[in-house]
Protein backbone atom coordinates (compact mmCIF):
# COMPACT_ATOMS: atom_id res chain seq x y z
CA UNK A 1 0.00 0.00 0.00
CA UNK A 2 1.08 3.39 -1.07
CA UNK A 3 1.17 5.81 2.12
CA UNK A 4 0.44 9.64 0.68
CA UNK A 5 -0.20 12.77 2.28
CA UNK A 6 -1.45 15.92 1.26
CA UNK A 7 0.22 19.05 3.28
CA UNK A 8 -0.73 22.33 3.06
CA UNK A 9 1.93 25.44 2.12
CA UNK A 10 0.50 29.27 4.17
CA UNK A 11 2.19 32.37 4.00
CA UNK A 12 0.88 35.60 3.14
CA UNK A 13 -2.98 34.59 3.47
CA UNK A 14 -2.56 31.82 0.55
CA UNK A 15 -2.40 28.47 0.77
CA UNK A 16 -0.51 26.05 -1.72
CA UNK A 17 -1.68 21.99 -1.25
CA UNK A 18 1.12 19.88 -1.98
CA UNK A 19 0.54 15.96 -2.27
CA UNK A 20 3.64 13.60 -0.75
CA UNK A 21 4.11 10.06 -1.26
CA UNK A 22 6.36 8.15 1.25
CA UNK A 23 9.68 6.06 -0.70
CA UNK A 24 9.89 3.09 1.55
CA UNK A 25 13.36 2.16 0.16
CA UNK A 26 14.58 5.37 0.79
CA UNK A 27 12.59 6.26 3.94
CA UNK A 28 11.41 10.01 2.89
CA UNK A 29 8.42 11.44 1.77
CA UNK A 30 8.59 13.26 -1.48
CA UNK A 31 6.57 15.98 -2.68
CA UNK A 32 5.41 16.83 -5.91
CA UNK A 33 5.97 20.80 -5.55
CA UNK A 34 4.65 23.37 -8.57
CA UNK A 35 6.91 24.92 -10.72
CA UNK A 36 6.24 28.55 -9.77
CA UNK A 37 8.75 29.45 -12.99
CA UNK A 38 6.23 27.78 -15.43
CA UNK A 39 3.29 28.52 -13.33
CA UNK A 40 3.14 31.61 -11.45
CA UNK A 41 1.01 31.97 -8.41
CA UNK A 42 0.31 35.45 -6.92
CA UNK A 43 -0.73 36.01 -3.25
CA UNK A 44 -4.05 38.13 -2.36
CA UNK A 45 -1.41 40.91 -2.01
CA UNK A 46 0.41 41.05 -4.92
CA UNK A 47 3.52 38.60 -3.71
CA UNK A 48 4.69 35.65 -5.77
CA UNK A 49 5.21 31.90 -4.75
CA UNK A 50 8.90 30.55 -5.55
CA UNK A 51 10.70 27.77 -5.15
CA UNK A 52 13.30 27.59 -3.44
CA UNK A 53 15.43 26.36 -6.27
CA UNK A 54 15.02 30.12 -8.50
CA UNK A 55 17.49 31.85 -9.56
CA UNK A 56 15.69 34.16 -12.36
CA UNK A 57 15.59 37.59 -9.68
CA UNK A 58 16.84 40.66 -11.29
CA UNK A 59 16.29 42.55 -7.82
CA UNK A 60 18.46 39.30 -5.85
CA UNK A 61 21.66 40.94 -4.14
CA UNK A 62 25.02 39.15 -5.26
CA UNK A 63 25.72 37.64 -2.29
CA UNK A 64 22.20 35.02 -2.69
CA UNK A 65 22.64 32.12 -5.30
CA UNK A 66 18.83 31.40 -5.40
CA UNK A 67 15.67 31.77 -3.37
CA UNK A 68 16.12 29.24 -0.81
CA UNK A 69 19.29 31.72 0.80
CA UNK A 70 17.54 35.05 0.25
CA UNK A 71 16.23 36.95 3.19
CA UNK A 72 13.06 37.87 1.34
CA UNK A 73 11.68 34.13 0.92
CA UNK A 74 9.52 33.75 3.63
CA UNK A 75 8.39 30.24 4.12
CA UNK A 76 5.72 28.67 6.36
CA UNK A 77 8.79 25.77 8.34
CA UNK A 78 12.71 26.86 7.72
CA UNK A 79 13.03 23.50 5.83
CA UNK A 80 10.39 24.48 3.22
CA UNK A 81 11.32 24.40 -0.07
CA UNK A 82 8.73 26.55 -1.31
CA UNK A 83 7.32 29.92 0.31
CA UNK A 84 6.71 33.48 -0.48
CA UNK A 85 9.09 36.55 -1.91
CA UNK A 86 8.10 40.03 -0.07
CA UNK A 87 10.85 41.78 -1.87
CA UNK A 88 8.90 44.75 -2.52
CA UNK A 89 10.16 45.53 -5.99
CA UNK A 90 8.68 42.13 -7.02
CA UNK A 91 4.87 42.97 -5.35
CA UNK A 92 2.27 43.35 -7.73
CA UNK A 93 0.01 46.16 -7.06
CA UNK A 94 -3.78 46.12 -7.84
CA UNK A 95 -3.24 48.23 -10.54
CA UNK A 96 0.18 46.91 -11.89
CA UNK A 97 -1.01 44.78 -15.00
CA UNK A 98 2.19 45.25 -16.93
CA UNK A 99 4.29 43.50 -14.32
CA UNK A 100 1.97 40.35 -14.36
CA UNK A 101 2.12 40.14 -18.32
CA UNK A 102 6.20 39.44 -17.55
CA UNK A 103 5.94 36.89 -15.13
Amino acid sequence: MIKSERRAFCVDFDTVYVDFVYDEKFDVWLGNFPCFDEEPRITKNGRLWKNVSSTDCPYAPPQYLDCGTCSYLKKQDPKDMIGVCFNEKLQLKADDSSKEENL
